[in-house]
């Protein structure tokens, strides 16, 4: 894989998990200016540009394993803050069912967010990777959907709208293989349901060979594999 499928490609593997950190920083600490601090409407009315600008990003095949692993670490930094802010600000006599469902989400997400991020940035195991991506937005959905359903403020409509959103997000965790074979090799997969097999995976992980580095047919004197007519 070179830069012109990922643009971390262009910094050694040590370093490509810096840009990612840096943008979920950035992204993150804009997000909460915006909910938190922003006066009036203004936040309310930029914060949907940010998402919009971090959805276009995902789009754009050689940003989206950068993009991927900011999201990834994103989400592992909200999780740990919804843990905490949980645990210190509500005490026993709040404590219910949905704080319990809620806490217990936030704290499985880190376990498979940071393993994407990290996975995403140094493109070591990209299948587990993505399928470590896909769960962590399933569960983030999924805690979302819990809030606005089991929360005070009881908001059905959301909550189901958050919750099939996660069931996508799981959906997707499993085809992730299907989806990387057809961007790695630049051509579509046929329609029909394909089985992928643990060597297609594998090749995610492996660069093709150049023609010189194939073996030569004995009796032809061609690369192994060819026929001439």
């Amino acid at each position: 894989m070179s830069w012109r499928d990922n643009w971390l490609m262009f910094l050694p593997p040590v370093w490509r998990i810096v840009p990612p950190m840096l943008l979920a920083a950035l992204g993150g600490t804009v997000l909460i200016w915006l909910h938190e601090e922003a006066p009036g409407s203004f936040g309310a009315n930029l914060a949907p540009l940010v998402w919009c600008a971090l959805g276009a990003g995902l789009l754009v095949r050689p940003a989206q394993p950068l993009m991927v692993s900011a999201v990834a670490m994103g989400m592992t930094a909200l999780a740990l803050r919804g843990v905490w802010d949980t645990v210190t600000t509500v005490d026993g006599a709040s404590w219910n069912v949905g704080t319990s469902v809620r806490t217990a989400l936030w704290g499985v997400l880190p376990f498979l967010a940071l393993p994407a991020a990290v996975g995403e940035a140094l493109q070591t195991r990209p299948v587990l990777s993505r399928r470590l991506y896909f769960g962590a937005v399933s569960l983030f959905f999924l805690e979302q959907g819990t809030h606005r359903a089991l929360g005070s403020s009881g908001r059905p409509a959301e909550a189901l709208a958050f919750l099939m959103v996660s069931l996508v997000a799981l959906f997707a965790a499993f085809v992730a293989e299907r989806t990387l074979l057809e961007a790695r090799s630049g051509d579509p997969l046929p329609d029909e349901p394909v089985v992928v097999t643990a060597r297609q995976v594998r090749y995610l992980d492996e660069p093709t060979p150049a023609r010189d580095e194939v073996p030569a047919n004995p009796t032809t004197g061609s690369p192994m594999g060819t026929q001439f007519s």
